[in-house]
């Protein structure tokens, strides 16, 4: 693909990311991290087109009718407005959501549907790892456990909740099993409601319990994922699920439940469990460690797709369509 004759492009992002499409069209403009609502006309000039990538202060580049212009939106809120959407719709060439399950989320609240273009995985980046045994040993993590992995943000649509309340029905199957839990909170408040789970596993299932509350450099979450025998993702809500194609492009086989974009994204690379059913989920995670060939089977499968259909080639390819139609 020549994207020699790709226009300049504006980008407003929030953080670099790691193979994000934009970088095909660098010339000084990605790693430009700009409020939407402080664009003026200076800003712009020299650039064909805006890429807005979030919802804050958008009603600000919209003002600029000369420039064409791409939302992409990864999220609505219940706080956005039908009349909010409409207003991005009729100020934009195109609008893109990641996946189609935000797609017609956005549909249900203005009546029309966006673009789908789903994001990408940085492949030379989050790739099987044949080193597990050094990977713990780096991370302090025991050789001889069956490792889970419950990697994201702790706020109540992540529903941290429905594993905690999982872990001593499988420790009391599966003694070896160790809950290796990633994440972070800048809400006190549910993590105030989590306390009494908190206390009794640490009390009765300390053994089966390892907590990671540092940052993690975005390069070394790789080992995270090559350190686990399986990935748990209890979300009940997600635009896309980054974290879903991080775990299978590394050949984490992957238990999610089964909701809002993990279907989707996953496909028959995933197994799946009813949201909320703390039972239900404590018996697939029993029924997948105690089962090598599914669990490598999940593997393979999770890797191909990630391969297939979630490079980021594959997204600016989409991406780069869109910039043509909205330019030429």
């Amino acid at each position: 693909m020549d994207f020699s004759t790709l226009p300049l492009a504006y980008f407003t992002v929030r953080r670099k990311l790691s193979g994000f499409p934009g970088r095909i069209s660098l010339k000084g403009t990605l790693g430009r991290s700009f409020e939407i609502k402080s664009l003026s006309h200076s800003a712009t000039d020299g650039y064909d087109l805006l890429h807005l990538n979030q919802l804050r202060g958008v009603e600000g580049s919209l003002l600029y009718k000369e420039k064409p212009k791409i939302f992409t939106s990864h999220g609505v809120g219940e706080n956005i407005t039908s009349e909010y959407l409409e207003n991005i719709f009729s100020n934009s060439n195109f609008v893109v959501a990641p996946s189609n399950y935000t797609a017609k989320r956005i549909e249900s609240k203005c009546g029309k549907k966006p673009e789908v273009i789903h994001h990408g995985v940085n492949l030379s980046l989050f790739q099987p790892s044949n080193s597990k045994a050094k990977i713990r040993r780096e991370l302090g993590v025991p050789r001889n456990k069956k490792v889970i992995l419950w990697n994201g943000r702790i706020t109540p649509q992540k529903d941290l909740r429905t594993l905690l309340k999982s872990i001593p029905l499988v420790a009391d199957e599966i003694p070896d099993a160790l809950f290796l839990i990633k994440g972070r909170t800048t809400d006190q408040d549910y993590m105030k409601t989590l306390e009494p789970e908190w206390v009794e596993i640490n009390r009765d299932y300390g053994e089966n319990l390892m907590m990671i509350t540092n940052w993690i450099r975005h390069e070394d979450l790789p080992k995270l994922y090559g350190a686990a025998d399986l990935l748990v993702h209890t979300s009940i809500h997600e635009s896309f699920g980054l974290t879903f194609t991080e775990a299978i492009a590394c050949g984490v086989p992957v238990l999610a439940s089964k909701c809002a974009t993990a279907p989707e994204i996953l496909g028959d690379a995933g197994s799946f469990y009813p949201p909320k059913d703390h039972e239900k989920l404590a018996e697939e995670i029993i029924s997948m460690l105690k089962d090598n060939k599914n669990r490598e089977k999940l593997a393979r499968k999770g890797i191909e797709r990630a391969r297939k259909k979630f490079s980021w080639k594959n997204a600016a390819r989409k991406y780069f369509r869109l910039y043509q139609k909205s330019v030429f």
